[in-house]
């Protein structure tokens, strides 16, 4: 079994108030439209609160890699946060994992949290904690290739597409909020 794991925890500024960051931030589908390379691909029926996500990339053109996780998402608007959790839910049919020479399908755990700190009367602080780690079975013929080298450079890779990941949220949150606050005005 390999394991790998990322984390990130930055802060950035918000064009908003506290109260109009956290309303922005607040939609389930609005975090998931924001977040580059994470799709939406399944919701529970016993609780809609629980969701399944896929982290999907291309490495290098050649290497397809696909994490799911079951997260669920809570709101504390008293904290003025937002996170997203590792939550199962028993209608979710299970992930077959694999590994090959030129794909990885594995179960993760994502955790997210966004919190929305007071700042100016038009600009929050928002600190941005994101985590995922996955775990994948070594199979077939994969049992044969030395995994020390694969694990350290998929650690890497890691690494650099959480930074990416999160900079794009930023960059799309920032970007978005200007439709949303047209969306409020009307």
């Amino acid at each position: 079994m390999l394991k790998f794991e990322g984390a990130i925890d930055r802060e950035f500024t918000f064009p908003a108030g506290q109260k109009e960051t956290f309303a922005f931030f607040a939609d389930f589908g609005r975090i998931v439209s924001l977040l580059s390379d994470i799709d939406l691909v399944g919701e529970s029926q016993e609780n809609a609160a629980i969701k399944r996500l896929c982290y999907r990339s291309n490495e290098m053109g050649v290497y397809a890699v696909e994490t799911y996780c079951d997260v669920l998402a809570e709101i504390d608007e008293t904290a003025y946060q937002v996170r997203l959790m590792p939550q199962t839910a028993a209608d979710f049919s299970k992930i077959k994992t694999e590994m090959t020479p030129t794909k990885t399908v594995s179960v993760g755990d994502l955790n997210a949290t966004l919190t929305c700190l007071a700042h100016e009367p038009k600009e929050t602080m928002i600190r941005y904690q994101f985590k995922m780690a996955s775990r994948v079975a070594v199979n077939g013929m994969m049992r044969f290739i030395p995994l020390d080298p694969i694990q350290q450079m998929v650690q890497n890779l890691i690494k650099n597409r959480l930074d990416q990941q999160v900079n794009q949220f930023i960059k799309n949150a920032i970007h978005t909020y200007s439709d949303f606050k047209e969306e409020q005005n009307q």
